[in-house]
């Protein structure tokens, strides 16, 4: 069998692009790890394809039910590997029934496609072509259920991805009826091949786009949290605060606790900064647990932490802190550091014009600091407040 001139072109042009979207696509690092195994899954699709068109071309010295077997298998596996990284990345379990009808569909695609491939006839030609585009068509199908059961429309890159999906599902079902239009089949492959090297660059672009944003967001929220505790940093809380929103009926007060673990020098000198890691990583967990949610907890520098109690009086907060207080003290550390005996001290200012804490920041937060270093002078491990709501 020899192949038309023009689709060895437009096979080149495509094995060439869908190289080109492997490299792109490996050269996208540092991500998640399901977001990672989304990704290996995303390259295997473009792997699929490209072994899919080698196979096409191969039928000039393979026997052509061995061509067209290694054509079809690869490149259904292409569409099924976007379905199951997206599955992957959506966290969603995979059940051995839906394994059983994967394996189950390709295994009964490949033999129908192998079946029909073994007489050279124009009519059953077309038929493997159109079980092609419908069957593909179905995965894909599938695929966009997916994205849109799971979209999230803050996310642009799983939008674009959205975009690009229904960009191939509309491709797919045009080829299946251009066929009908236009006969020969050399005219339907060359136009075939120049719509799947398009097909190839939106979901290249999708998966890029999706990538992105997902470093993009990884990024962000490195830059806003504190490395070692996982709690927000001081520049985030201050940010936060100037774009809270206080409606009037949660404007009635609001509270800043500043807390400082105490004697932790000597933690670091008697018990090594490793211990001291862990006792900061400790407060901050036990902080953490101790705090509602429209609460507000962050490390605002070295061993002292900053919370934020919304809507929140100056008793209540009083209240909160003494518990906080209490569960510090209740803190007991693995071995080798099970001797260390942790406690912190606490500074609570209360402001009842919530609506203005913006501007009052600066001066609560003063507040809070000097009732914390009140506490620190009257022998630590208690809880005092400022005298005056600001």
């Amino acid at each position: 069998m020899t192949l038309d001139p023009n689709l060895v072109v437009y096979m080149l042009s495509f094995l060439l692009v869908n190289s080109g979207a492997i490299l792109l696509l490996n050269s996208i690092q540092n991500l998640p790890a399901p977001h990672n195994i989304s990704k290996q899954y995303f390259v295997y699709s473009f792997v699929f394809s490209l072994i899919s068109y080698i196979g096409f071309i191969s039928r000039v010295w393979l026997p052509l039910p061995l061509s067209v077997l290694i054509t079809n298998l690869f490149y259904l596996l292409s569409g099924y590997s976007v379905y199951y990284g997206l599955r992957w990345r959506y966290h969603l379990p995979c059940p051995v029934q839906i394994w059983y009808f994967f394996v189950m569909h390709l295994v009964l695609f490949s033999l129908i496609q192998v079946a029909l491939a073994l007489r050279e006839d124009e009519f059953l030609l077309g038929l493997r072509i159109q079980l092609l585009s419908a069957n593909l068509g179905f995965v894909f199908f599938l695929v966009l259920q997916l994205l849109w059961r799971h979209k999230d429309n803050h996310h642009r890159g799983e939008l674009v991805l959205f975009y690009a999906v229904c960009y191939v599902v509309i491709s797919i079902v045009v080829l299946h009826f251009f066929y009908y239009w236009k006969t020969v089949p050399s005219y339907y492959m060359g136009w075939s091949f120049v719509v799947q090297i398009t097909i190839v660059f939106a979901l290249l672009g999708g998966f890029y786009a999706l990538f992105l944003n997902d470093l993009s967001l990884k990024y962000y929220a490195d830059a806003i949290r504190d490395g070692m505790t996982g709690l927000h940093n001081r520049q985030y809380f201050c940010n936060a605060i100037a774009q809270r929103q206080f409606s009037d009926a949660a404007a009635s007060a609001t509270c800043i606790i500043m807390c400082d673990l105490d004697k932790f020098k000597e933690i670091n000198d008697q018990f090594g900064h490793a211990c001291g890691d862990e006792v900061i990583i400790a407060f901050a967990q036990t902080l953490q647990e101790h705090i509602r949610k429209q609460d507000l907890c962050a490390r605002y520098g070295g061993e002292e932490f900053i919370v934020l109690l919304g809507a929140t009086e100056l008793l209540e907060a009083l209240a909160i802190a003494e518990r906080m207080r209490q569960a510090t003290s209740d803190i007991q550390l693995a071995a080798p550091f099970s001797a260390v005996r942790i406690t912190a001290s606490f500074g609570v200012a209360e402001t009842k014009n919530s609506t203005q804490l913006n501007t009052l920041l600066p001066d609560l937060i003063k507040a809070a600091d000097a009732s914390l270093y009140q506490a620190k002078a009257a022998g630590r491990n208690r809880v005092c407040a400022a005298a005056q709501p600001l």
